[in-house]
């Protein structure tokens, strides 16, 4: 089965780090740098996992309720924003995970 995965972040760099560890690992990957990008992906794709680091325009937590309205697909919420109301908020908004960054990946 081909896992469909889009990762949205707003520096190229670490969407690029991201989508290479990521398809080393052998999945899928379609990537965006803004959330308005992201609700156009998600009614062109049907994803097997939402990966939301860094969002300019419409926001992590916008673009989660949003996603929540046609999919049930695993969300990652990535952020440096630590607080629990942010956390509790993601939660609320029907995330899976919540990592606050920054965070390690490592290739095995």
């Amino acid at each position: 089965m081909d896992i469909q995965i889009l990762v949205v972040e707003d520096d190229e760099t670490i969407s690029d780090m991201v989508k290479k560890f990521l398809l080393k690992e052998g999945y899928s990957v379609d990537t965006c740098f803004n959330g308005d990008e992201a609700l156009l992906k998600f009614y062109d794709k049907n994803y097997n996992l939402l990966i939301l680091i860094m969002l300019p325009g419409t926001n992590g937590q916008e673009l989660l309720k949003e996603f929540r309205k046609i999919g049930d697909a695993p969300a990652l919420m990535v952020t440096a924003l630590d607080d629990d109301y942010n956390q509790l908020k993601a939660f609320t908004n029907e995330a899976d995970d919540y990592i606050i960054k920054p965070f390690l990946m490592q290739f095995c």
